[in-house]
């Protein structure tokens, strides 16, 4: 149990961290660079700075965590709860394509895009991170065809090519 540890600074390059529980650890700085972690829990955790590049966070839990100038290049969020984490100077731009739309859907938030070369899209909105197929879908789920839906996927069909 990793939980609270830390590990700032931690040289874990391509470590199985695979369903750790790494809530609330310090890991700013660290180097996470291909490290597997599938389904782990960084709730709260302080990512701040981490070289996160080409690792796979599918279904990890980001929640509240403190990813502030993490390198997030390549990384698989697919799944991955963002929902409050601090994102502020995240680097995902793999090709430069970067997409930033304020004042949209029923909360007048704010869309971003980001171009994952080969690796397809990243979308965030509010809560949401996730692929530009699993952001349509949930766009269908919570808008249905109305206003905001047109909107979103009228967007999402001109901007990511």
């Amino acid at each position: 149990d990793l939980c609270r540890a830390d590990l700032r600074s931690a040289d874990l390059y391509s470590a199985d961290l695979c369903r750790a529980d790494l809530r609330s650890a310090a890991l700013r700085n660290a180097d996470l660079s291909s490290a597997d972690l599938r389904n782990t829990n960084l709730y709260g955790a302080n990512l701040s700075n981490a070289n996160l590049h080409h690792a796979n966070l599918y279904n990890a839990d980001l929640s509240s965590a403190y990813l502030s100038s993490a390198n997030l290049c390549g990384a698989n969020l697919c799944g991955a709860n963002l929902c409050g984490a601090n994102l502020y100077g995240v680097d995902y731009k793999s090709d430069g394509k970067y997409y930033h739309v304020n004042n949209i859907g029923s909360e007048n938030g704010t869309l971003e895009l980001y171009s994952c070369g080969n690796k397809g899209w990243l979308i965030k909105r509010g809560c949401f991170a996730g692929t530009k197929e699993e952001f349509i879908t949930r766009v269908k789920e919570v808008h249905g065809d109305n206003e905001h839906a047109v909107k979103y996927l009228t967007l999402v069909d001109l901007l990511c090519k």
